[in-house]
């Protein structure tokens, strides 16, 4: 079992970027390592800048140009001074300045508990299950990873305030919140809702990525809030069927914000593109 990265909030004494130098050993290290330093920025709410720094590494680092430089484990002698991290996977080691210790206490909690495979030949330990229940519904495996990632960071025993069980959330309606634990049973029933909601919003959109956009929205909101939205939208003689068109009128709806929703779907869409990028269909 896997547990869930801790999640930080911003990083602490630092700023709001995190700039990292990446100097591998090969092209595989490399893409390896750009995911992993990007979900450690995302789960710590911070963006990410990847700098090319081809001398004076060390020195970029400890003059404060750079927040970390990611290296082979086997290289460490070339970067005497700095403070590193305990072995990251794919075979390298993250280093820091000396001078912010906090750092690297923060980024081993974060090594010490990540979901990601060392060897990085697949998204989750839920693969195949994922696969499987989205073949059955017509979705991309990858977004139904994307949509876990972003509800229960692959945490088969989460549970929100709210209730909502699992992988994927799922409220327990008509059947147990211990039943929902089982990964298959919620990634069943969490992508056969996803697919219900599809063909709820299919008359409202404009073509099948606005479908999915509403679908995601759906699934965080409820589809009654979106689809009064719509309603609302058509109302006011806006062109509904793009979800950019109808994300304004959230403010305008009581008890409603919206934030989160928008929030949720850009997020899945933007780790469903990372997804894409390198993992198989």
């Amino acid at each position: 079992m896997h547990r869930r990265p801790e999640r930080s909030g911003p990083l602490r004494g630092e700023d709001s970027l995190l700039t990292c130098i990446l100097r591998l050993d090969s092209r595989k290290q490399e893409r390896q390592s750009r995911i992993l330093v990007s979900r450690y920025a995302e789960d710590h709410l911070v963006p990410v800048s990847f700098l090319r720094v081809k001398e004076g590494v060390a020195d970029s680092v400890l003059l404060g140009k750079a927040d970390i430089v990611v290296s082979s484990s086997k290289d460490t002698s070339a970067y005497k001074g700095l403070v590193s991290s305990i072995p990251a996977p794919g075979g390298t080691l993250w280093s820091s300045s000396p001078d912010k210790p906090a750092r690297v206490q923060t980024i081993n909690r974060w090594l010490s508990s990540i979901t990601m495979f060392p060897d990085f030949s697949a998204i989750s330990a839920y693969d195949p299950i994922i696969r499987r229940e989205a073949s059955r519904c017509g979705w991309d495996w990858r977004l139904i990873a994307a949509v876990i990632y972003r509800e229960s960071k692959f945490d088969e025993e989460a549970e929100s305030a709210a209730g909502a069980v699992g992988l994927m959330q799922v409220r327990p309606v008509s059947i147990s919140a211990d039943s929902l634990r089982d990964p298959s049973t919620n990634i069943r029933i969490g992508t056969e809702y996803l697919e219900t909601l599809r063909k709820v919003f299919v008359p409202y959109a404009a073509n099948e990525t606005e479908c999915i956009k509403l679908a995601l929205a759906g699934y965080n909101a409820g589809d009654g809030r979106i689809l009064q939205c719509i309603r609302l939208a058509q109302k006011q003689g806006i062109d509904a069927s793009y979800w950019d068109n109808i994300t304004p009128l959230f403010e305008e709806m009581k008890g409603f914000s919206g934030k989160e929703t928008v929030a949720f779907v850009s997020g899945v869409l933007e780790t469903w593109r990372k997804y894409c990028r390198f993992y198989k269909d």
